[in-house]
């Protein structure tokens, strides 16, 4: 049987910052010679990318079934890592310099209630640049091995959509504000257009995607149907695709895999192998899926990429 626990712990005293803390394993083949095991979301969809209702496409539930102690956690101002006055939270508070702090906290939470000196990470776009920027900060000894599906990196072709989503961030008192909403059509459109029309049917599961906008729109601030995102991470996508040094791939010296999909119009194939072949570890493996979106971690070749983590991480 799957557990779920769920947790809030403090990342900062001085804003009482907490960030939501959601724990997975299964009581009836829980391996604890396994690393326990911490995923990153990305930019849009927070915890809820690792948790779906549908079993087979769920990354925390299968991982647990694999027995492995999973954790994933909502970034702050993310679903339930809220604050306590979204105009008081400026765009500097959830970017990657605060965000990648915020992870060390967490892995720290992790070793205490495991009792492992060490863990495994699996991040997911925006994730990779929170986990890239924590191998510049902190020392290596507290993550094994890492995984980067669809990481971020410099191009100016896949910047266009970013820079734009940027610049709509309204502005008070001339600065650009915390959070904005993001509106469920507009989320279902950008998922839409990483897709080939005619092969919509058969890359991506309706029911997965029903799943996906629902829990988030129940467990996040909500309006109608738009949901409450911060906006640190869109200026960091900003800053990586207008040329800025946000995070540096030389600083990973750990064993690594990086996951890009076909299709993916954010992770483009010229920005992932340069992310790729910056990485400071020659212990290292890329791997390119065929047919898949930038969801593709939701889409149906999951099992491909699952078997291909799941193998990477023993």
């Amino acid at each position: 049987m799957i557990i779920e626990n769920n947790v809030n712990i403090l990342v900062d005293v001085n804003n009482n910052y907490n960030l939501h803390v959601r724990e997975f394993f299964d009581d009836e083949c829980l391996d604890i010679d396994k690393r326990p095991l911490i995923l990153i979301h990305g930019a849009t969809i927070a915890s809820e990318l690792w948790v779906n209702d549908h079993k087979d496409v769920s990354w925390c539930h299968q991982l647990a079934e694999k027995g492995f102690r999973v954790f994933t956690y909502d970034s702050l101002g993310f679903r339930m890592s809220r604050v306590e006055n979204y105009d008081h939270l400026s765009i500097s508070d959830t970017r990657v310099s605060n965000t990648s702090v915020f992870l060390d906290n967490i892995i720290s939470y992790v070793q205490n209630r495991t009792g492992k000196r060490t863990v495994d990470v699996i991040s997911c776009s925006w994730g990779t640049v929170v986990l890239t920027k924590y191998f510049s900060l902190f020392k290596q000894d507290k993550i094994n091995k890492a995984v980067f599906f669809a990481p971020i990196y410099n191009d100016s072709n896949a910047g266009i959509y970013w820079k734009s989503k940027y610049d709509a961030i309204p502005e008070s008192g001339g600065c650009k504000i915390g959070y904005v909403f993001v509106e469920k059509k507009n989320f279902i459109k950008r998922w839409d257009e990483e897709i080939p029309f005619n092969k919509k049917t058969t890359l991506r599961k309706e029911k997965v995607l029903d799943s996906v906008i629902k829990n988030t729109l129940k467990s996040s601030i909500s309006i109608g149907e738009s949901f409450i995102v911060p906006t640190g991470p869109l200026a960091d996508l900003y800053d990586i695709f207008s040329g800025e040094k946000v995070h540096n791939p030389a600083a990973i010296n750990i064993p690594s895999l990086v996951i890009r999909a076909e299709h993916d119009l954010t992770s483009t194939y010229s920005s992932s192998i340069n992310f790729y072949n910056e990485i400071g570890s020659e212990d290292k493996k890329y791997l390119s899926i065929p047919s898949g979106s930038h969801f593709a971690i939701l889409e149906k070749k999951f099992s491909l990429i699952f078997s291909e983590v799941v193998q990477f991480l023993k």
